[in-house]
């Protein structure tokens, strides 16, 4: 919770101790995710499919890399600050910190936290589908030259091809 803009030690003291105050529902909603944690990466996993494979597929036959780069990072963003907690840690500080620049700090703590994992996966998202891109472009370049296949028809090899097990593993290696 604690990561890139330092809390004061008073700062700190109020959160452990609105932390200490609300021990019943920090230990329910923790012990939840973590017992829930493969079942959660799983359904956010399955949302962020629907949201990015149809532009990574349109990302491998030649589409926008910056529309592919966005949707990855502000999906897995949204995906990460849930499966990692910040989403609590932001309700408790929003709703029981006694500052308001306390509460900024702790959200903006829990979104930069998320924000550093996220650009990691994005990039080893990205390096896998321009890895893919380039392949698939490379067989449909010789599949036409030998046998004269437009190369429309290979936009169905990934048409139907779910992501969902790269965006658990992302998500679950979190």
């Amino acid at each position: 919770m604690f990561g890139f803009i330092p809390l004061t030690e008073p700062e700190v003291k109020e959160m452990l101790e609105i932390m200490t105050q609300n021990d019943a529902s920090h230990k329910k909603f923790m012990f939840t995710l973590i017992n829930n944690n493969d079942i959660i990466a799983f359904g956010l996993s399955i949302l962020i499919s629907f949201v990015i494979d149809p532009v990574i597929i349109a990302t491998i036959y030649g589409g926008s890399i910056l529309k592919f780069l966005l949707a990855t990072y502000f999906s897995y963003m949204i995906a990460n600050y849930i499966i990692n907690g910040g989403i609590y840690y932001t309700y408790i500080a929003i709703k029981f910190a006694s500052t308001r620049k306390l509460k900024l700090k702790v959200t903006l703590n829990s979104i930069l936290n998320s924000a550093f994992h996220v650009g990691l996966l994005t990039i080893a998202l990205f390096l896998f589908v321009f890895v893919l891109r380039i392949n698939t472009l490379q067989f449909a370049a010789v599949v036409n030259d030998k046998y004269n296949v437009p190369f429309e028809d290979f936009k169905a090899i990934f048409k139907h091809v779910p992501f969902v097990v790269l965006h658990f593993a992302f998500l679950f290696g979190i």
